[in-house]
């Protein structure tokens, strides 16, 4: 009921048949075709009665290149303009806009300082260098990617829940005041450092593609999905325990990763690092794995759950040989992303080629009808080891 009173205080009173610009075709075409008009196509006017009360207005996706009129819509609450040929949008006499959404257009500013009750702004797609969001302290979503943003103060938008902001040209940004942040996308931009140890809600974070060589999420105990690949990460400190469900890492630094007590997790994609060791044993949901490109020595995938796998990739790791599964004749018949050398096996001895080749020993010969033969050439032939280690190998003559 405030509000109301508030609003209405505001809004000027028309004459009858006082009228509003619209010099845009397209725009007055949409407001006569919906009962906004004066009845005249094409006159570059309507009724100004028609439009002050207005809440509501939906004009995406019409080919318009221009609002002007816009300001005479004093009532208006959401304004949906996606998706349109506008190069600048006058707002500022809008003062009870809540909801903003002129993404997908050719805009090189945007003024919402004068809009204190936005509290959803959608400007992604545009030319944006600045955007001044200080004055919006209702703000819960703000998604401003693909810009040319240079610096972003979000630091008063302490409702802030949703924050899009990848795909500009940050070099950094504070979120420490942002503690209800949960959404958080920020990849592709100059980010050397990041620092989310107030944001105790974050559920998703992608902060691929930037500059960044540490990731310190101790505190984020609510993480689901973390992007951080194509950085120069050397460490990634995750909380003791978390929720953490996809984790994609790759092309970093990294030379070590602990996941054993973040069992909830079922994509892990590390391709491209440094990592030694791997030990998944813990993590009873992974599904997905690709690890290729590493220093790998020892992996140990047997969570129990190696039948639920959809993806397994372990190229180009020529240091690994045995590696540790569920059961070995699946993982051979089913996991075909491996090195020549690598073998599966259940009880993997101490990670060393040595120490395999020595080792290891042929318990048992058989043909792809699983009939125990002597080793001939020229055929398939499987050869299962004494630690249940299978390996299919021809012997050429």
């Amino acid at each position: 009921m405030k509000k109301i009173i508030f609003i209405l205080c505001f809004i000027p009173l028309f004459g009858f048949g006082q009228q509003t610009y619209i010099p845009d075709d397209n725009f007055e075409s949409y407001l006569e075709s919906n009962g906004m008009g004066n009845g005249i196509p094409n006159d570059d006017y309507v009724l100004s009665s028609n439009i002050y009360m207005v809440t509501n207005l939906d004009v995406s996706n019409q080919n318009i290149s221009d609002l002007t009129g816009i300001e005479s819509f004093y009532s208006l609450e959401y304004l949906y303009c996606y998706s349109n040929q506008l190069i600048s949008i006058d707002i500022t006499q809008n003062i009870f806009l809540e909801e903003l959404a002129c993404n997908d257009n050719n805009l090189s500013s945007l003024d919402i300082t004068q809009n204190i009750f936005l509290n959803y702004l959608d400007c992604k797609n545009n030319n944006l260098s600045s955007l001044d969001v200080t004055q919006n302290d209702s703000l819960s979503a703000l998604y401003c990617s693909n810009n040319q943003l240079t610096t972003l103060d979000v630091s008063n938008n302490i409702f802030l829940e949703g924050l899009n902001c990848s795909n500009n040209l940050l070099s950094s940004i504070d979120v420490s005041q942002n503690i209800w942040l949960h959404w958080f996308p920020c990849h592709d931009n100059f980010l050397t450092t990041i620092d989310v140890s107030n944001n105790f809600n974050l559920h998703t974070f992608m902060c691929y593609n930037n500059l960044l060589t540490s990731l310190d999420l101790t505190n984020n105990f609510y993480l689901e999905y973390l992007g951080c690949s194509g950085n120069q990460i050397s460490s990634i400190n995750l909380p003791l325990f978390s929720q953490i469900i996809d984790l994609v890492c790759h092309d970093n630094n990294l030379t070590s990763l602990d996941l054993s007590n973040h069992s909830e997790l079922s994509l892990l994609v590390c391709y491209d690092n440094n990592l030694e060791i791997l030990d998944l044993s813990s993590n009873i949901n992974l599904t997905s794995l690709r690890c290729e490109n590493n220093q790998l020595t020892l992996l140990d995938v047997s969570n129990g759950n190696n039948t639920n796998f959809t993806h397994f990739s372990v190229q180009n790791n020529s240091m690994l040989t045995c590696i540790n599964v569920d059961v070995p004749n699946y993982s051979f018949l089913n996991w075909t992303s491996i090195d020549p050398q690598h073998y599966f096996s259940d009880n993997c001895p101490p990670a060393s080629i040595e120490n395999h080749n020595t080792i290891k020993e042929t318990f048992k010969v058989i043909d792809i009808f699983g009939r125990e033969v002597n080793e001939k050439r020229n055929i398939l032939l499987f050869y299962i080891y004494d630690d249940g280690a299978l390996e299919k190998r021809i012997i050429v003559e």
